[in-house]
């Protein structure tokens, strides 16, 4: 969201998007501490040092896993991988127009790309769900395929650069909306709050919930983008409503969390 919407911003004022400085910035971001984790765990003789160098390039998810490096980073990968990409995508778009026609379409290949791998690989739908996560093949099969990598991840990324287009563009109509159809927009909600509810707290990797089967390869294929998109909902449904701030609001827009937030990427990099 926060980046597509520094691009979008970009991109209507001047009608074009300066490359060389958004790669830079992204890259000068996020390499600095990195690095000097890096570092310490090389002078560490961390498992598969001699591979840093590609997380530092950022390709370290195209390494099998057995053969990576702060192996959790694999999302910081992905991540500027998508950020490669993603002003590429906007200025094709401006040029061809039909932003939500070709957005909705790369959303919905994300799903199909999902399914698509679940049901490609037996692995992935024949086994429980805590042998995909701790088997030592299986896990590295499942991480490999479906868990760690662009194309099976870049939805919920999708989702967020829409939710900043509709609030760069559609703000006005949506809060309107929002207003004129007060039941329709409950209703909403609580879809919105029972999707986000159930796949953060379903114990998908317990015995009982996690069997092989249509059930789990659902979950397998869905849950990265439904989350996304019920958390986008509610993003915009907070910016939405300034005037009235409900109990959401003012728990999201508390001062307190800034001092936290900007330690989190460091303790993302050491949390192991």
């Amino acid at each position: 969201f926060l980046i597509g919407l520094i691009l979008l911003k970009e991109l209507d004022k001047s009608g074009d998007i300066n490359l060389p400085r958004f790669y830079l910035r992204r890259y000068l971001r996020l390499t600095p501490i990195y690095a000097v984790v890096a570092l310490l765990y090389w002078w560490g003789n961390g498992s598969n040092a001699h591979t840093l160098w590609a997380n530092l390039l950022y390709v370290n998810n195209f390494l099998p896993m057995d053969e990576t490096a702060l192996r959790w980073t694999w999302t910081l990968a992905v991540e500027e991988q998508f950020y490669l990409l993603l002003p590429l995508l906007l200025l094709w778009l401006a040029r061809r127009g039909a932003f939500w026609y070709w957005m909705t379409g790369l959303l919905a290949l994300a799903f199909a790309i999902r399914a698509g791998v679940v049901a490609w690989f037996p692995d992935l739908y024949q086994q429980h769900m805590q042998t995909l996560l701790a088997d030592p093949v299986i896990s590295d099969i499942y991480c490999e395929k479906l868990y760690d990598n662009l194309p099976t991840r870049y939805g919920p990324f999708v989702v967020g650069v829409m939710t900043a287009w509709v609030y760069l563009h559609r703000k006005t109509t949506l809060a309107d909306w929002m207003t004129a159809h007060p039941q329709l927009t409950r209703c909403l909600h609580a879809s919105a709050l029972g999707l986000f509810l159930f796949f953060a707290f379903f114990p998908i990797n317990q015995t009982s919930a996690g069997q092989p089967g249509g059930f789990l390869s659902f979950y397998m294929v869905t849950h990265h983008n439904l989350f996304a998109i019920a958390v986008g909902w509610f993003m915009l449904y907070v910016f939405l409503n300034p005037d009235q701030p409900g109990i959401l609001v003012r728990l999201l827009s508390w001062r307190g969390w800034q001092p936290f937030s900007q330690l989190t990427y460091s303790m993302y990099l050491t949390h192991m």
